[in-house]
């Protein structure tokens, strides 16, 4: 089939759709600092942090076989969000967003982490992880996200809103797989989708063995 001009591929609609999420969250790191969760001139986080912090993010989305998963107290016997690169997935979006959006999100996301269990510094090193917010059990993780939700600052409220988006859309996409001709995405299997295909024989003929879409009226 011949794209029109001015069509866009699914990569390229997908692409656009990553750039605006993220530029409605260039303001975080004022907005951040206004509301007293990151210092202004606080250091940028070790990739180890962001990573585990990010990643406990996309266990709470999709749960998983993962530590990160078993660590919050719901977990699958089967790959999640984390094996599908959500963490990572979500540190691109946030890295199209502007200088010190990732370190502003992922302090906000452990800031609130501490506020909500005091404690999760001293599990997190318990079980071997590297952020509070990883460290959260599954309520204590949606707390974080509905004190975002009822934040006064507005990008706070959509840091909520898009960080859940973004990674239950990584985790169910080709993300994690690109370059890797071999491998299945994650998102494949979790549901069941046999790939790329020219028709498929449940979608053959008409529903009741019926000859054409709408029947003639006598």
């Amino acid at each position: 089939m011949t794209r029109a001009a001015g069509d866009l591929s699914r990569r390229a609609f997908v692409g656009r759709a990553a750039l605006l999420a993220a530029a409605a969250l260039a303001p975080l790191p004022r907005a951040a600092e206004r509301a007293g969760l990151v210092a202004a001139a606080a250091a940028a986080a070790p990739d180890a942090v962001v990573l585990a912090t990010l990643d406990g993010v996309a266990a709470y989305v999709v749960p998983g076989n993962d530590r990160h998963s078993t660590a919050q107290g719901i977990s699958t016997a089967r790959p999640g969000g984390v094996a599908a690169r959500g963490g990572e997935g979500l540190r691109a979006t946030l890295e199209a967003a502007g200088p010190g959006t990732v370190d502003a999100a992922v302090a906000v996301l452990n800031g609130l982490a501490r506020a909500v269990d005091p404690g999760a510094d001293a599990r997190a090193g318990a079980l071997g992880l590297d952020a509070p917010f990883a460290a959260l059990s599954f309520a204590a993780k949606e707390e974080v996200f509905a004190r975002l939700s009822r934040s006064p600052e507005d990008v706070l409220r959509r840091l909520g809103a898009i960080l859940p988006a973004i990674a239950a859309f990584v985790s169910y996409s080709e993300f994690g797989v690109l370059g890797q001709d071999a491998a299945e995405p994650v998102g494949w299997a979790l549901t069941g989708y046999e790939g790329i295909a020219d028709g498929r024989d449940e979608l053959r003929g008409y529903y009741r063995g019926r000859r054409r879409a709408r029947e003639r009226r006598a």
